[in-house]
């Protein structure tokens, strides 16, 4: 019964718990920086152009065989097409901005979802952990129990074959003392009687005798 008891104890006293086994992605941050980072700078690329346009109208206006007025139409031709090219320019970065911003949207939209599939995936398998462990730890307290028990049963069993051979052994011992009581009883009424009337008739051994029912129990030869 003890080792029932300490297999209960064993079981009662076990830690059940939920592992967390989530891992993040180790390169996600890094990649969603890097990403948000991609950006396309317009005025760089206009400042670029700008300083070419001024290249080119210094040309124009170094060039030898050109008139004023034909240098005048030159630079503002120079001007306004440096301000179209711009514009054209901005728009496509502009453009291309937007697609580099859903572009990390959606790669955050897509992390996030990713990290939440791991979290459940690692809350569903801390649940499913910690239900198996719990039910372990019953499932061990009741078979301590059920050995406590069985062995409990099987101690009051044996007491009571025990108790029950011993009665047993005390009714033969109490059988054979007046057995013993009763031959020497009829054993002091032969020396005292043994020609008298109250001495036996037959001269058989007592346990060879026929019990006689007209007298008193116990009976025994010459009562």
């Amino acid at each position: 019964m003890v080792s029932s008891i300490a297999q209960y104890l064993d079981a009662a006293n076990s830690d059940v718990y939920k592992p967390d086994i989530y891992a993040a992605n180790p390169y996600e941050n890094a990649a969603l920086t890097n990403l948000a980072k991609i950006r396309i700078d317009p005025y760089a690329i206009a400042t670029q152009m700008r300083d070419a346009e001024r290249r080119g109208r210094y040309a124009i206006n170094r060039a030898g065989g050109l008139s004023g007025a034909q240098k005048h139409y030159a630079n503002v031709a120079s001007i306004l097409g440096t301000q179209n090219n711009i514009a054209n320019m901005m728009s496509g970065v502009q453009e291309k901005n937007n697609q580099y911003k859903s572009q990390y949207a959606n790669a955050l939209y897509s992390a996030g979802a990713a990290d939440a599939q791991r979290r459940q995936a690692a809350n569903e398998y801390a649940e499913n952990y910690y239900a198996q462990a719990h039910a372990a730890k019953q499932q061990g307290k009741q078979m301590a129990m059920y050995n406590f028990l069985n062995q409990l049963n099987q101690y009051y069993s044996n007491e009571f074959k025990r108790n029950q051979f011993n009665n047993m052994m005390d009714m033969y011992r109490d059988n054979q003392k007046l057995d013993r009581d009763k031959f020497e009883t009829w054993k002091k009424g032969l020396n005292n009687n043994g020609s008298g009337t109250n001495a036996p008739i037959n001269n058989k051994p007592f346990w060879m005798l026929e019990p006689d029912d007209s007298k008193p129990y116990p009976w025994y030869p010459g009562n």
